[in-house]
């Protein structure tokens, strides 16, 4: 949806938060300016809240936090001064000096680089702190910038089915203009005609001629698009990485009638259109149909949704793990190395895998950044001063990390 803070317009994907569901995150991740995220004063920081955030700050995403259901509200201002040295010499210096809205400045410009994370207190329910998250949403995000002249630009977020089973895509466009008839390359070697357009404005979706850089909108006509295509000039920053571990659990769905399974397959191959993360897959010998789960919650949608969409009752086996061989630290063991650690041997815990050791603490940084990469997502990183010790050669230097 789209909606309009005075003079910005504010486009909205909202993701669920419950971590069965994580691939409606991981999709939207790269169309992103900013987020919000949304912390339940009740539950507190759970561990899905922890990989949503480690993963924002890995992304440099600029990020407000709400802590929801509590009526208090604001932000702490005097976080920005751990990230600027000038200004908390002035600060200490005399505290008085420091005006609102030089503080604001600064804290806007530390949160769009994604140095500081402001926090806002409130009630959806009653509405308390809404509009200082508003307020915050609009001063303190960064805007998008787009040239609506530029070359066409854009990424696919979502693929659904529309009633007569054509595919839609939603598209986030950084750059140039869309227009109805206009004729697009796609990733892979399919191709299409756009023959429909709407965008997001002010709560709804309208049917247009054409959609420009900054908008958000529904195309028809692509045949061939998948979630993350390009649509006209790829995006420079655009990897196709995952972001989070894959699913780790399997099922097998059973048809509510054995002659059914050739309609079942149908359906959750146009299902694994939408997410790609469910991994159809078929045992040829056994004619048994498996999808990737990352919970027992995706279990009752996709019943849901093959009964109302397609007609199509069925059952689920029990829930396994999904069990993947490879070498103990085969990845990461060569990064170690050049990074001049010295790891101990590693600790099998269950599925887990402990790698304790020592590293210089100017290699801590781009351990934290290779880590992802080396772990497929998975892995995380505990570092604690142990010692100092002599240097040899060139005194290395160490970059200031985020928080």
């Amino acid at each position: 949806m789209s909606f309009a803070i005075d003079d910005v317009t504010v486009n909205l994907i909202d993701t669920p938060g419950h971590p069965d569901f994580l691939a409606e995150v991981e999709r939207v991740l790269s169309v992103l300016d900013g987020a919000v995220l949304v912390v339940s004063a009740v539950e507190g920081v759970q561990a899905q809240i922890r990989v949503l955030m480690r993963t924002l700050r890995r992304l440099r995403i600029p990020t407000l936090i709400i802590v929801n259901k509590i009526d208090r509200g604001g932000a702490r201002y005097e976080r920005v001064t751990d990230h600027d040295d000038a200004l908390l010499a002035a600060y200490v210096d005399d505290e008085t000096s420091l005006s609102d809205s030089h503080l604001h400045a600064q804290l806007a410009a530390q949160t769009r680089r994604a140095l500081v994370h402001p926090v806002f207190f409130g009630s959806a329910i009653t509405g308390a702190g809404v509009a200082a998250l508003i307020t915050g949403i609009r001063d303190l995000l960064p805007a998008a910038p787009g040239d609506a002249d530029g070359p066409v630009s854009g990424t696919v977020f979502k693929v659904e089915r529309g009633p007569a089973r054509e595919k839609i895509a939603y598209v986030r466009m950084f750059s140039g203009t869309l227009r109805a008839r206009d004729r697009l390359r796609l990733r892979r070697d399919g191709a299409g005609k756009v023959t429909g357009i709407s965008v997001f404005d002010r709560g709804s979706a309208a049917a247009g001629p054409s959609i420009a850089a900054g908008q958000i909108g529904k195309l028809w006509g692509l045949t061939d698009v998948q979630v993350g295509d390009a649509i006209g000039i790829p995006r420079a920053t655009a990897t196709g990485e995952r972001y989070f571990a894959p699913p780790t659990l399997e099922t097998i769905v059973v048809p509510g009638r054995p002659a059914g399974k050739g309609a079942l397959h149908t359906a959750l191959t146009l299902l694994a259109e939408q997410d790609p993360l469910i991994n159809v897959r078929q045992d040829d010998i056994r004619q048994e149909l498996f999808v990737s789960l990352y919970g027992e919650v995706q279990k009752e949608v996709i019943q849901a949704t093959l009964a109302s969409d397609f007609g199509i009752d069925v059952t689920f086996r029990e829930t396994t793990t999904i069990y993947l061989e490879r070498p103990v630290g085969a990845g990461a063991l060569p990064v170690l190395a050049r990074l001049r650690a010295v790891p101990r041997a590693p600790a099998i815990r269950g599925s887990s895998c402990l790698l304790e050791g020592e590293i210089p603490a100017a290699s801590v940084p781009e351990l934290e950044q290779r880590l992802p990469g080396i772990t497929r997502g998975e892995g995380t990183a505990d570092c604690a001063f142990d010692h100092y010790q002599p240097v040899n050669g060139a005194i290395p230097t160490r970059p200031v990390s985020a928080p």
